[in-house]
This record gives C-alpha cells, structure tokens and sequence, in this order.
C-alpha cells in the first residue's frame, strides 16, 4: 500500500490561471506557505511556494472565490511532472494535483466565503460543517 497525501495553508501568490482543454477545465495557482521556523541568520520567516493544478469543478471554485493574497487550504497529492525548458533541457518540477480546496483565514479577506462555498468544494454537506471555533473543551472526549 502506498499514500501520496499532502495538505497546505497558505496565500495565493498570483491570481488563478484557467486554461481549457476540450470540455475539461484546469486552474493553476501558486501558494506560499510559512514554514514552523526561522531558518535564515536575519531571522526572517522561510517561505516555501508550491504549484497547484485543480481541474473541473474544483478548479472553477477556486477561480470563481480565490484570487491573489487570499489564504487558501488545498488537499491533494504530489506529483512530478516533466517538461522542457527554455534551453531545451528536460527538466522536472512538483505540483500538487487539488482534489479539495476551502477557505481560510477571515470572511473579510476571503471575500464574504462561507461554510456553504466550503461545503460545495468538498462534497460535504453545509449541515455537517462544524464550527471549530465554537466547540466547548469541555465537550471534548479527550
């Protein structure tokens, strides 16, 4: 058994790029995400910044409610894809392919979004979207 998963927090770099194959749709997009730590001598924060493809559905809801500077979380897999660069040199690059996206950070930064536009992103229902912010530690099993 093998598992390709991998989830990020971050802030799109660049507003969504759409491009159209036939009837199917893919969105790209970059995030930028903090890393836990300062790893330079500056002590400044270390960024990494990753490629994400999401195609149908998922890529139209990130395209219709995301744009540059927005905190984004994406859930997907990694993926190496190859191509050939500008001196001919064939080269491979990562990319996480979107199977879920959702918002993060405030309503005001993320344009009004709410658990609904969430919801229909991933496939859950609005009714089962639990408000972390509003669970009790004291109704917490552990």
């Amino acid at each position: 058994m093998s598992i390709n998963s991998i989830i990020i927090h971050g802030r799109l770099t660049r507003d969504p790029e759409i491009k159209t194959f036939g009837e199917t749709s893919l969105t790209k997009i970059s995030v930028a995400v903090d890393r836990a730590f300062k790893s330079n001598k500056e002590n400044a924060q270390t960024v990494d910044f990753f490629d994400v493809d999401a195609f149908g559905k998922t890529g139209e809801f990130i395209s219709k409610y995301f744009k540059k500077g927005q905190e984004i979380i994406v859930r997907g897999k990694m993926q190496l894809n190859s191509g050939t660069d500008k001196d001919g040199k064939t080269r491979v690059y990562p990319a996480i392919v979107c199977e879920e996206a959702g918002f993060a950070g405030s309503k005001k930064d993320n344009g009004g979004g709410t658990s609904a536009n969430t919801a229909a992103s991933t496939g859950i229902k609005a009714d089962e979207l639990v408000d972390v912010a509003a669970i009790d530690e004291d109704d917490l099993p552990f």
